[in-house]
């Protein structure tokens, strides 16, 4: 098992790439099921007010750093600093080891036109990926509607699934509807199929190395984001130094 730390009250899975790829290999192999997340400042500061949320990243099978805000928390804490998996990026990865081990993929969230977007330039990337099938996220998340898309995601037998429908949304309707997904990585996406879809552009390799991503990020969204980071962000520092629990 993974080392683990955590941050204000929030397990951080001390792993990098490979050691998650080789989760969903075990999953798989094992037909057992899990959830894999990412964990950056904004989840943990919404698990300070959320107690769900944090149960829930808690209780994944693993929980990522994808965030330097992370990182840089482990290292002022004295812990073990866990690598960086940014999934905005790392998500080819995922995709391309999919297709060489011919696992079979659902994407869930954005848009129609958003989403149908991702899967062509997915495909087009790399024709192997075994996209099973997709659907947007503007759907009534309880009821009937979601358990539609529940029948529609299990008749197809993923074996992983991307749900990218914004944070906690998208963890809340994962978690409701875990026991009844027939899908043995479920990974929350966040943003993920709109990068993939090439409507959101990707912050520069460099400002993410020296933690500049939240700025990147803030400056293409101002308006959606400027609480997120320009509040989010001290609170993040005060909730690791002085909420251990």
């Amino acid at each position: 098992m993974p080392e683990k730390i955590y941050l204000a009250g929030v397990k951080v899975d001390v792993v990098d790439g490979g050691t998650i790829l080789n989760r969903i290999k075990n999953l798989i192999e094992e037909n057992r099921k899990g959830s894999i997340s990412y964990i950056n400042a904004h989840a943990i500061n919404l698990a300070q007010r959320l107690k769900w949320f944090k149960k829930y990243l808690n209780n994944s099978e693993i929980s990522y750093a994808d965030g330097q805000g992370v990182r840089l928390g482990a290292w002022l804490l004295r812990k073990p600093v866990p690598a960086l998996v940014n999934l905005t990026r790392w998500a080819w990865e995922l995709l391309n080891y999919c297709a060489r081990n011919d696992y079979k993929i659902f994407l869930l969230g954005a848009t129609e036109s958003v989403i149908q977007k991702a899967v062509s330039n997915i495909r087009k990337k790399n024709p192997d990926v075994k996209i099973v099938g997709y659907h947007h996220g503007y759907f009534e998340k309880t009821g009937k509607p979601s358990d539609d898309v529940v029948a529609y995601i299990n008749s197809l037998k993923p074996n992983v699934m991307l749900v990218g429908m914004g944070m906690p949304l998208q963890e809340n309707w994962i978690k409701e509807n875990f026991n009844s997904l027939q899908v043995n990585a479920i990974f929350n996406g966040g943003s993920c199929i709109d990068i993939l879809a090439g409507v959101k552009k990707v912050c520069p390799q460099w400002m993410s190395n020296i933690g500049f991503e939240w700025l990147f990020r803030l400056s293409q969204e101002p308006l959606r984001l400027f609480i997120r980071y320009i509040i989010g962000n001290p609170k993040f520092l005060y909730y690791i130094f002085f909420k251990r629990k």
